[in-house]
């Protein structure tokens, strides 16, 4: 990993093979996201916060993040099947790993910690180019003050290999999830009569290494599968479907799907 690099909100840097490189970084056209661009790559993120609506960038230009909230990127130009590590500095936090497809292209939602501390850190972006030089993107975020501290509830259920079916053990795990949800006020709306938002995150899991496109293809739609199964059981409100690669490679790990309830 590169040495973290202190950048104020709003600034930004690239080092390709050690070398600083020039880019182009522009806002999305809603002024939630940024974009940067290279020669040959490019990268776009659009912080989310906890109501699950994409955060405004803040005053100095720069992306806002949110802890419990999360971080959507999407990016091409990176060496095919390689993995790209995200971290925050400048005390390393690795918010998660993504996958690069066989194209060159990544895209997925790192959920953020809820214990983030606020002020000003360094998002650290590592990954490397289609030449295999270490690419590594620094920009200076903010991350904003925790709101409320939510209420979370979480279930985690594991498949059969090679499958997407639901056994009965966890349709039966799923409905009590449910049930726990309706007793929170979560099942009823996506905001409840106190305004409290609500938001569930159903993560399907794709190893971390060596995972190929029908890996990735079935954790999602394993991660489908639960959240119709959410929905015939009384979930309403944004249910957000989401892969991501685990950091440790198992079984167990690999045929999971994880489902996180936040109310505030």
């Amino acid at each position: 990993m590169p040495p973290a690099v202190a950048l104020q909100p709003g600034q930004d840097m690239v080092l390709v093979g050690g070398v600083p490189v020039a880019i182009t970084t522009s806002t999305n056209p809603a002024s939630t996201g940024l974009v940067l661009s290279g020669t040959d790559w490019g990268l776009s993120l659009t912080p989310v916060g906890t109501d699950g609506r994409p955060q405004p960038l803040g005053s100095d230009g720069g992306l806002v993040l949110a802890p419990s909230g999360s971080l959507p990127l999407a990016a091409s130009g990176y060496s095919a099947n390689s993995s790209v590590f995200v971290y925050l500095m400048s005390t390393p936090v690795l918010l998660g790993v993504l996958q690069v497809d066989a194209n060159g292209t990544m895209s997925g939602e790192l959920e953020l910690p809820s214990n983030l501390a606020p002020g000003s850190h360094t998002l650290q972006i590592n990954g490397y180019s289609a030449a295999g030089l270490l690419r590594s993107v620094s920009l200076g975020v903010t991350v904003a003050p925790a709101v409320a501290t939510p209420r979370t509830l979480r279930e985690r259920v594991v498949f059969d290999y090679g499958s997407a079916e639901l056994s009965g053990r966890t349709k039966t795990a799923l409905a009590s999830l449910v049930r726990q949800a309706r007793t929170m006020g979560e099942a009823t709306a996506s905001r409840d009569s106190s305004g409290a938002a609500s938001r569930t995150v159903v993560m399907g899991a794709v190893r971390s290494t060596g995972a190929t496109t029908a890996d990735r293809r079935l954790a999602l739609q394993r991660a489908q599968t639960v959240a119709a199964y959410l929905r015939t059981r009384g979930m309403v409100g944004d249910i957000r479907i989401v892969t991501r690669p685990t950091p440790v490679s198992n079984v167990a790990r690999d045929r999971f799907v994880e489902i996180s309830i936040v109310r505030r």
